[in-house]
């Protein structure tokens, strides 16, 4: 028999002889009669005695709170270490014949072209005319005096012009500008100013290779340095 069985046992005999008042015989049990005090007295604990067993009733039914198993959220693990360099999955030093590698000396910067200094003779063909030239340069400026034969009327004659620098989509020339009669200010609107293409050979060795004008004319160039 478990404990809320009895106690409501209990309280149920203590309801049931306030309420009958004694005076019960049941076989060796035999219960006098009471008077109204104690009656009372016997409604009040029997009450007691039943709401303990339905108490008890309940608490064997419902499990104990578990505040570990329910309320308690583990934390998170800690990531794991990263691999030291040359361990695990990843990329591994490569040695060779059991020495470490040595580091490669870092790749020596390209100096940037500055111009050319200097002078030279030019000479060119376009058509059957030919072209002298004597080109005089001092960095990213310098001029040009172009001699040769009129068509129309055989005569010799030069053209002198300014040089600027120019560098635009990976080729480097010299831009000429303002042709005008050698040795004079006076322009000549015949002539179509020439560019003079650099280009480098070596490292620190540049020279001109071709030449156009505006009417995208060209030929080569040969150069004799003066």
């Amino acid at each position: 028999m478990t404990l809320e069985v009895l106690s409501f046992g209990i309280g149920g005999i203590l309801i049931g002889i306030s309420v009958i008042g004694g005076g019960v015989e049941l076989r060796e049990l035999r219960v006098t009669k009471v008077g109204v005090a104690a009656r009372c007295g016997a409604f009040l604990i029997g009450v007691i005695f039943v709401f303990m067993g339905l108490g008890l009733s309940d608490m064997v039914r419902q499990p104990p709170h578990d505040p570990v198993s329910h309320d308690f959220v583990p934390p998170a693990p800690a990531p794991a270490p990263a691999p030291a360099p040359g361990t695990g999955d990843g990329p591994k030093i490569v040695t060779v014949d059991g020495r470490p590698p040595q580091p490669q000396p870092p790749t020596p910067a390209q100096p940037v072209f500055t111009g050319l200094t200097g002078r030279a003779k030019l000479s060119w063909m376009v058509g059957p005319v030919a072209y002298e030239a004597v080109i005089e340069t001092w960095g990213q400026a310098g001029v040009v005096r172009v001699a040769f034969h009129d068509s129309p009327s055989g005569m010799q004659n030069a053209v002198d012009q300014d040089l600027v620098l120019r560098q635009n989509s990976g080729i480097t020339y010299y831009e000429g500008s303002n042709p005008r009669t050698a040795g004079t200010n006076q322009l000549d609107p015949t002539y179509s100013p020439d560019s003079f293409r650099v280009v480098q050979l070596q490292v620190n060795h540049w020279t001109i290779t071709e030449i156009c004008d505006l009417q995208r004319v060209c030929a080569p160039v040969t150069v004799i340095p003066l």
